[in-house]
């Protein structure tokens, strides 16, 4: 399944309904309680059914849902302005701080990163919404706070620890600047100073480095050292390289009792301590030094696994349980993996590129060595490809031809090139805001035009529209042809897409 793919089911994941939580407020009972948008979360999820329904109607209409909610009564409404203004304090204290956004590991899967929850996500951009649908209906002075509360919020959502968390700042601090900018027209030249004033207060958001390397540290890395190279140092162990061959290794009874105590690494030798807790003997073995028919191979931190030969049998042992497990336990996941992520369907044969690993001449071990080098030298080029105006025409060279980078790195191109898009948004927003002031002298320029030969920075390129409104449009394409446009002043304002059959 391609690396996009897997984004967006999980994104549908987090957004997936209320009802489908046996308990909604476990959406957000994994952030810590110095996160100031937690309590507010909670109150918006402790409302009754009949009131979240009939709100999130309002704020996200359905026009083709004949069993809509009616719209919401007054004692509704004033929920949802209270909850607007609470979310407007909370953004006062702000939560710029990763560990105020922590994923929250799937208690039956929890090594696995492809089972990472992110379940306040939905959550976020509920009450986003809210706040906004209270803005657009509430005098300037209000509407210009909880827009720029909203737009903080988004902020504060994209420091936290993944790829997906920190496209979800970016979506809601976009609903933020469309709200307001549907309004522009209508405000004051005061109100326009305020409006202008509220977004350049707000913190610099996280950059592309952040979402990508959150990607790499959160998805990529703990895949591998969890997943990948358990399985292939499993296989290696067990001496097959083959799915089809049986694995000789189940757990033997008297690795049953058998539990870690402590292990060291110091100075190339790698020492572990281990327990009979049956008996209360403890042992130490070293990858020098066998003892009581246990001879220590090695052991990886970072993979957490320890791999032993028992009585002559191969044995791996769990660090995190503290605990034995059968080789082909590592063996399936990896199988597992194969199947569900990469061919729909769990492989019999081994796949030639495991082969390859195993094949390697450093081993499985050089095999993931090399992979994190070709990602980050992949990833770089990404990133330095997504700081040209032009999109680039998609190459051969942009696929690798190791199937696990096959299926991870086509996105983060489009990524990068998403986050530069969401950085040119307050830029242009202030343009916006300059324009309506008549003070084309104080309008910011396009941070990517080039500038003419006096060395003048390029201006965005506006256009008023026929139905009263204006465009700003950039230099920069965020899809193929495509220059980055903004609307502003109309009641579509927000950023303008090709017609499908134009595209």
């Amino acid at each position: 399944m391609p690396r996009f793919r897997l984004i967006a089911a999980f994104v549908f994941a987090a957004l997936g309904p209320l009802s489908a939580q046996p308990d909604p407020d476990e959406r957000v009972a994994h952030l810590p309680e110095a996160n100031p948008y937690r309590a507010v979360a909670l109150r918006w999820l402790s409302l009754p059914e009949s009131d979240r329904n009939a709100l999130s109607n309002w704020m996200s209409p359905d026009p083709s849902d004949e069993n809509a909610p009616a719209p919401p009564d007054t004692a509704q409404k004033e929920l949802a302005r209270s909850l607007a203004h609470d979310l407007a304090a909370a953004a006062k204290i702000g939560a710029i701080q990763s560990e105020l956004w922590p994923p929250k590991t799937d208690p039956k899967n929890p090594d696995n990163p492809f089972y990472i929850l992110i379940p306040d996500v939905s959550v976020m951009l509920d009450l986003a919404r809210i706040t906004n649908k209270v803005a657009d209906t509430s005098p300037p002075a209000d509407a210009i706070q909880l827009y720029a509360a909203t737009a903080r919020f988004g902020r504060d959502i994209r420091s936290g620890a993944t790829l997906i968390q920190g496209l979800t700042g970016v979506a809601v601090e976009g609903i933020a600047t469309s709200g307001a900018s549907r309004r522009l027209n209508a405000f004051s030249p005061q109100e326009l100073e305020s409006l202008s004033s509220s977004w350049r207060q707000l913190p610099a958001p996280p950059g592309i480095d952040h979402a990508l390397q959150s990607e790499r540290n959160v998805f990529f890395i703990p895949l591998l050292e969890r997943i990948i190279l358990p399985g292939l140092l499993a296989l290696q162990s067990e001496g097959v390289d083959s799915f089809d061959v049986p694995s000789r290794s189940g757990l033997s009874p008297d690795l049953k009792n058998l539990r870690l105590s402590g292990l060291i690494a110091a100075a190339g030798e790698q020492l572990i301590h281990l327990e009979n807790i049956a008996t209360g003997h403890t042992f130490t073995v070293t990858n020098k030094k066998p003892a009581e028919g246990v001879k220590l191979i090695r052991f990886d931190a970072k993979a957490g696994r320890a791999w032993l030969r028992v009585n002559g049998a191969p044995a791996v042992l769990d660090l995190q349980s503290k605990r034995f497990v059968s080789a082909r336990d590592d063996i399936a996941r990896l199988q597992k993996f194969l199947g569900i992520y990469m061919s729909n369907e769990t492989p019999v044969k081994t796949p030639d590129w495991v082969r390859r690993a195993l094949a390697h001449p450093d081993g499985p071990e050089g095999y993931a060595l090399d992979l994190v080098e070709e990602y980050d030298r992949r990833m770089a080029a990404q990133v330095a490809g997504a700081q040209h105006n032009k999109k680039p025409e998609p190459s051969p060279d942009d696929v690798s031809a190791d199937p696990l980078l096959a299926m991870m790195m086509p996105t983060l191109g489009q990524v990068a090139r998403r986050m530069n898009a969401a950085s040119i948004q307050p830029v242009m927003f202030e343009a916006a805001i300059r324009h309506r002031l008549g003070q084309p002298g104080a309008t910011p320029s396009d941070p990517w035009g080039q500038p003419d030969a006096g060395k003048i920075p390029a201006p965005f390129i506006f256009e008023k529209t026929p139905d009263g409104g204006f465009v700003l449009r950039s230099a920069y394409e965020a899809q193929s042809d495509e220059p980055f446009t903004y609307k502003f002043g109309t009641p579509d304002a927000g950023v303008q897409r090709k017609p499908a059959a134009t595209q």
